[in-house]
């Protein structure tokens, strides 16, 4: 009778939980219209005081500058595998790093310190219907 009562629940507490998402997924297959995301800061670019430099979008991009110390943050990483001692890896890491967002850091009171600001430099595509895949960020 308990093993009867608990697999009952059980597909009870199933049903429950998925069916509400078969009719969302069917409700937006037929929707003609979609509603607009916009991502801040996704068409903002920074600055430092006198915009005299772009500091980001990071240039280069942080996937470039770990790829460029790729080796010494391996080297790093099977040390601290090794030894246990993980300051190792997370000082090579900070040290790789840090000099890519100095620019960008904040003070302790989360402040801008060195005049760094925020300038828009696109507007979101905003359309009235028939939104494509692509149009979402």
């Amino acid at each position: 009778m308990k093993k009867t009562l608990k697999t009952v629940l059980a597909l009870m507490l199933v049903l429950f939980c998925f069916a509400p998402m078969f009719t969302l997924c069917a409700d937006a297959a037929n929707t003609l219209d979609y509603p607009i995301v916009y991502v801040a800061g996704k068409f903002t670019w920074i600055y430092n005081k006198n915009e005299s430099k772009r500091l980001y979008p990071l240039d280069p991009p942080l996937a470039t500058v770990i790829k460029n110390n790729a080796a010494k943050l391996a080297a790093a990483y099977a040390t601290s595998n090794t030894t246990g001692n993980w300051t190792v890896f997370s000082d090579a890491i900070y040290n790789t790093i840090e000099p890519v967002y100095r620019e960008l850091k904040l003070n302790g009171a989360g402040e801008i310190t060195n005049g760094s600001h925020i300038k828009p430099v696109a507007e979101p595509k905003v359309k009235a219907s028939n939104y494509k895949l692509e149009d979402y960020m």
